[in-house]
């Protein structure tokens, strides 16, 4: 198990525009869609060019598309995955070996984020795999 910690903001002209993720990553990269420096990349928040209907829809999207978005993006069992391309160019053992690799080496970064700036509160929901700071 991993623990990912994100700020969400809506801004004053939230539903026009998407909402704003911060995630504290302890100045770590834990997933494609993570970076070092708490910027959380896919289309809907706008902060990855996408076409269609993965980026943010006025009167369309809403918080639960983001939330959904979080879950399967980034809260998923084959993260290194993401990275686009990585399907395609690492497919087979290799992607898998890649894969294996990546996953271990998140959870033990995961686990430093936690010792570099741990929540001040989290509300756990027993039984489920959400936890709100």
């Amino acid at each position: 198990m991993m623990v990912f910690v994100f700020d969400v903001k809506f801004p004053q002209n939230y539903p026009d525009v998407p909402t704003m993720v911060y995630y504290y990553s302890g100045c770590l990269r834990l997933n494609p869609n993570l970076y070092n420096y708490g910027k959380v990349c896919f289309g809907l928040l706008n902060t990855w060019s996408d076409k269609g209907n993965e980026k943010w829809l006025l009167k369309t999207s809403s918080m639960l598309q983001v939330l959904v978005s979080i879950q399967a993006l980034i809260l998923n069992a084959n993260p290194f995955f993401d990275e686009h391309g990585y399907e395609i160019s690492y497919a087979g053992c290799e992607g898998k070996r890649r894969s294996h690799a990546f996953h271990e080496d998140a959870f033990v970064l995961s686990l430093k984020t936690m010792t570099r700036r741990p929540p001040k509160v989290m509300i756990v929901y027993p039984g489920s795999n959400f936890y709100f700071i």
